[in-house]
């Protein structure tokens, strides 16, 4: 997939399926894990509403700088020549632009593998939140507050950036 975040996620609207673990189970919810799934949800909202500001925001100093080192940035779906991104803005609003293009919006709003976020393990200043079946995400917690600074799909794929 194109997109991400922030979602928050990236990486990004999925929030009203916002699960952590044990909720449900009878097990306390932690205040950590609670800030870290809203995190996720206010990300995915985000991008799905394509409020790209929102989604930087939402990102580690390392997340934005990785934002503009991913691979064709500077072409549209169509090929089409575009400036290089020069903020984590521009760079994530190609991103969802290229994702509507290209239907991958509708995929991450309804596809059920996209769906849910489980909080795996919060550990000091660390979290990795699963989403759905297969996309992982990590947050940092910052002077701000958690924030997402990496996943397995951009645009916080740490093999496009540091």
């Amino acid at each position: 997939m194109a997109l991400v975040m922030a979602g928050l996620t990236l990486a990004a609207g999925l929030f009203a399926f916002a699960l952590s673990p044990g909720v449900g189970s009878g097990r306390t919810v932690s205040n950590d894990e609670r800030a870290v799934l809203h995190v996720a949800r206010v990300g995915r909202l985000a991008v799905l509403r394509r409020q790209p500001r929102t989604v930087c925001k939402l990102l580690t100093a390392r997340a934005r700088r990785n934002s503009l080192k991913l691979l064709h940035l500077n072409n549209d779906p169509e090929g089409q020549r575009r400036p290089s991104p020069k903020t984590c803005v521009t760079a994530v609003r190609y991103q969802i632009r290229d994702a509507a293009t290209l239907g991958e919006l509708g995929v991450l709003r309804h596809q059920r593998s996209l769906q849910g976020f489980v909080v795996v393990t919060i550990a000091r200043k660390r979290a990795h939140v699963r989403l759905g079946t297969d996309t992982e995400l990590y947050f940092l917690r910052t002077r701000h507050g958690w924030r997402g600074d990496f996943a397995n799909f951009s645009p916080f794929d740490g093999s496009s950036g540091e």
